[in-house]
């Protein structure tokens, strides 16, 4: 396998700006008019993206770093903490901060188009409190295994905890498969996610327990980082055609999977994680064929938006509520249609977005990251206690 992996920018960048655009056009009122596919499906594919890096950082560590010692699992903890924590708390905290205007400002994207909202509870913002065991949860990233905590931050953090309880458990998923294959164990965990949320959607059913809000729990996504696990396990050295192909068929079928929720839309995650496959994968005849496709995923503007992604996702609520409110009623009071109104309030949370995102990457992500590092490399520093003479 090459080690550039440069044709990730292009997906973490679509994935990142696909939820952006899908958010202004379900707020702004237009979505019902427009078969955009479902922000949800591109956070599916974040966890596609996951799951290849986790296996690809891990495996390049493997010689330094090697996961069947229990003691190595520390450092990826701290990595990848500091990797999502830093941004994530500002987000928590501006969240808090401008609680009125931000919560106010989603009520009142509400109002461009009631219609589209009668029946809803989930998403009204007005339910949101913010408590200190809501807020102690969230920092804690635990609030994604409780139902009602799932979304009750008004922020797009379910997957982050959803993350987080991925790598918990990826070393242990990865030793798995190191000993006894990794598509055994995938099918093994893939019928037991499969099984526990089957068992979940019963207890609901029965009023045992409460609805996740959101799918926040690990075993509603384990399969789809799985997914992205395996593309990368195809491209293992040694391997012969058809276990490499059987790798991707059984990526593709986890992502597959998903028909039950997504229908046609299914589409939209079956063809980016075909696409990895397609990239990592040496000699496939048609990645010559794509050629401008990696060529436009390693441009400077590509690879600019695919740095500022992970601030994109935590920060363009808070553009969408406090000012794409604004322009919407605008819009709406200067007498032109709901497409226009929303096609206004993306121009502006696209720009102010992505500015603000390139601060926060700058500030905010890059730092946080170098301090995990930091604090790695001191605890690796061997004690000096004296020097004898």
């Amino acid at each position: 396998m090459t080690q550039d992996t440069s044709f990730l920018n292009g997906l973490r960048a679509f994935a990142a700006y696909w939820v952006l655009t899908a958010h202004c056009m379900i707020w702004g009122g237009w979505w019902a008019n427009v078969p955009f596919p479902a922000p949800k499906i591109a956070v599916d594919v974040f966890m596609v993206l996951s799951g290849f890096l986790m296996a690809y950082t891990v495996s390049a560590r493997s010689d330094k770093e090697p996961m069947a010692q229990p003691r190595n699992w520390i450092p990826f903890y701290v990595r990848r903490y500091f990797r999502l924590a830093p941004a994530y708390y500002l987000s928590l905290g501006l969240a808090v901060l401008l609680a009125g205007e931000y919560l106010t400002g989603y009520a009142e994207l509400r109002a461009l188009n009631p219609a589209a909202w009668q029946g809803d509870w989930v998403y009204d913002p007005m339910r949101t409190q913010y408590t200190f065991s809501n807020i102690l949860l969230h920092l804690s990233f635990l609030f994604g295994l409780f139902p009602t905590y799932s979304f009750s931050t008004f922020l797009p953090d379910w997957s982050l905890s959803l993350e987080i309880q991925f790598y918990v458990a990826f070393p242990i998923i990865y030793v798995a498969m190191r000993r006894f294959g990794a598509a055994r164990i995938a099918v093994a965990l893939a019928v037991l996610c499969y099984l526990v949320k089957w068992g979940i959607d019963e207890a609901i059913g029965a009023s045992v327990m409460s609805f996740y809000y959101e799918p926040s729990l690990l075993f509603f996504r384990l399969p789809i980082f799985l997914a992205g696990v395996l593309v990368f396990e195809a491209t293992r050295p040694g391997l012969s055609q058809l276990r490499q192909a059987g790798y991707i068929a059984l990526a593709i079928a986890f992502c597959f999977k998903m028909i039950d929720i997504y229908k046609i839309q299914v589409f939209w995650l079956v063809v980016p994680t075909a696409l990895m496959a397609v990239f990592v994968l040496p000699y496939a005849p048609i990645a010559s064929r794509l050629h401008w496709l990696s060529k436009i995923c390693r441009s400077r503007l590509v690879t600019f938006l695919s740095d500022v992604s992970y601030p994109v996702y935590l920060f363009h609520g808070f553009f969408l509520a406090i000012v794409g409110s604004r322009i919407g009623h605008a819009a709406q009071a200067a007498g032109y249609s709901l497409a226009v109104g929303t096609i206004g309030i993306w121009i502006a949370v696209f720009v102010l977005t992505t500015c603000f995102a390139y601060v926060v990457y700058r500030a905010i992500e890059l730092p946080g990251i170098r301090i995990g590092g930091a604090l790695l490399s001191r605890a690796r520093r061997p004690h000096v206690s004296g020097q004898v003479n």
